[in-house]
């Protein structure tokens, strides 16, 4: 997914294109809820910020300036909800892995929720800036000079972070 197709997507949304909305969904949706995960910590929110971004997407498509990083607009968006969503308390005190998921995915239950308690016990070894960088550039694919931009960090720094935060995650999987 390129940078210019988000673009043709974005530009479509603001002509009510509901097609261009969904398709623009399906491309972001896991590097928004991995993003937002990282930041909040806990999986229901996330699906709150992932389900918020995406309205706000809808309503504000006509404020993004062509020829910018339309990945980085939309995380912007998403990293901007979930701190709001922090900061207001807004969050859900008990994150129980598999709540609800039987009836909605009956046939793949245990699979989805065995997957799910292995990603929170990987992503609980890195810290808050560690998972936000790994879910930017292995799950978003933000390069990370953007990445640097937009945490406001050096390159060096971003670069050097990353790269053990998957070393970490690597170890933690071997011990699994």
């Amino acid at each position: 997914m390129d940078n210019q197709t988000l673009e043709t997507l974005i530009r479509r949304i603001c002509q009510e294109d509901n097609g261009a909305f969904e398709e623009l969904y399906r491309l972001m949706k896991g590097g928004v809820f991995s993003f937002a995960y990282s930041l909040c910590g806990n999986w229901h929110t996330a699906e709150d910020v992932l389900q918020d971004t995406f309205l706000r997407i809808r309503q504000y498509a006509g404020t993004y300036q062509p020829g910018t990083n339309p990945k980085a607009w939309i995380l912007t968006i998403a990293k901007n909800l979930a701190l709001n969503t922090l900061r207001s308390g807004k969050r859900f005190a008990d994150d129980n892995p598999g709540e609800d998921i039987s009836a909605v995915y009956e046939q793949d239950q245990t699979e989805m929720i065995e997957n799910r308690v292995l990603l929170d016990q990987l992503l609980k070894t890195l810290n808050q800036t560690e998972r936000q960088i790994v879910a930017l550039h292995a799950v978003s694919d933000v390069k990370h000079a953007d990445i640097a931009k937009m945490l406001g960090k050096p390159y060096g720094t971003v670069l050097w972070t990353y790269s053990n935060a998957v070393k970490k995650l690597k170890k933690e999987l071997n011990n699994s």
